[in-house]
């Protein structure tokens, strides 16, 4: 009984600590009372799309830069003949983004991004597009990343346009992460920047 008495006296001595402690650290906003980063009253929260950008959002833009949506159909401008679902299941995001270059440093770029889910089974669609970089010249490089979500990457690069006149370094990026057992997400970013003449 005594045993037990002095047990109950030591729990209840450690509780009464870890309720100070508990108190003393709320007051300098030390975990786990840290203070928010955003307050609500002070930031408007928005929810996030399926590309991860906020909706109801108007980001300033940078000077020079353009943004234009194509959603639902590919955007224009993707290399010829890449083999692309004709018919996704649905298309998540579709633009061209590009900035004007200067002469001197000859850094101007243009980005094409399309994303869309699609019921063509991942190794499929990885190898179709696998042979079509290397069918049209490109370096490749793959790699497959299992996590969360099994993710096949393909990169391809190449030099492209006329040397006397403008060259631009080609890089696409593709990745198909398996989702469930009925659709994949295929996402494609092409982007090119210019090179400067010497």
């Amino acid at each position: 009984m005594c045993g037990m008495s002095r047990n109950f006296k030591i729990t209840a001595a450690i509780a009464i600590v870890i309720i100070v402690l508990l108190f003393v650290t709320k007051g300098f906003h030390v975990w786990p009372f840290v203070q928010e980063v955003c307050p609500r009253d002070k930031c408007r929260i928005y929810k996030t799309g399926p590309d991860g950008q906020p909706i109801g959002v108007s980001l300033p833009e940078e000077t020079g830069r353009t943004h234009n949506d194509f959603a639902p159909l590919p955007p224009p401008g993707l290399p010829e003949g890449m083999p692309i679902d004709p018919k996704p299941i649905t298309v998540v995001s579709s633009y061209v983004e590009s900035v004007q270059g200067d002469e001197a440093s000859g850094n101007g770029h243009a980005q094409i991004t399309y994303v869309y889910r699609t019921t063509q089974r991942v190794l499929v669609a990885f190898e179709k597009f696998k042979h079509y970089l290397q069918d049209k010249g490109y370096s490749v490089s793959s790699n497959t990343v299992e996590s969360s979500q099994l993710t096949y990457t393909l990169s391809g690069h190449k030099i492209v346009g006329d040397k006397t006149i403008r060259q631009f370094n080609e890089a696409i990026n593709i990745s198909i992460a398996v989702q469930d057992q009925f659709a994949n997400m295929v996402r494609i970013s092409v982007i090119f920047s210019g090179i400067k003449n010497q």
